[in-house]
């Protein structure tokens, strides 16, 4: 089901998770700091898996080409990219930390269907 819900409402989130008997925990959201940090419980307590998407935007332009390794030097030069690299750090740390399972996906940049 779609259940809308304020991400900083711990509380709300908690009950939405037991209820529904949630498994997966696809975050789009942005949270900063600590308060972000506060709903690693949440998916830890309840065993829930976290994925959270991330893009080709993350590499830059010292990074390797064809093909790209998963790891490699990532400097990217937009905020845009900086972000994704931030979430992919930030599961890789919950996954350290807190034995979060965490998945990330870099999606293709695709600007547009048509290419004219």
């Amino acid at each position: 089901p779609f259940i809308y819900s304020d991400i900083l409402d711990h509380k709300n989130l908690r009950e939405i998770v037991v209820n529904n008997n949630v498994s997966w925990l696809v975050h789009y959201s942005a949270v900063l700091s600590a308060v972000g940090e506060s709903n690693v419980s949440l998916a830890r307590d309840h065993g829930l898996r976290v994925f959270v998407p991330s893009t080709v935007g993350a590499f830059g332009p010292s990074s390797p080409r064809d093909p790209t390794p998963d790891l490699c030097t990532q400097r990217p030069r937009t905020i845009y990219g900086v972000s994704k690299v931030h979430a992919e750090l930030m599961g890789e740390y919950y996954h350290h930390r807190y034995g979060l399972d965490f998945r990330c996906l870099r999606y293709p940049g695709i600007i547009s269907a048509d290419s004219q």
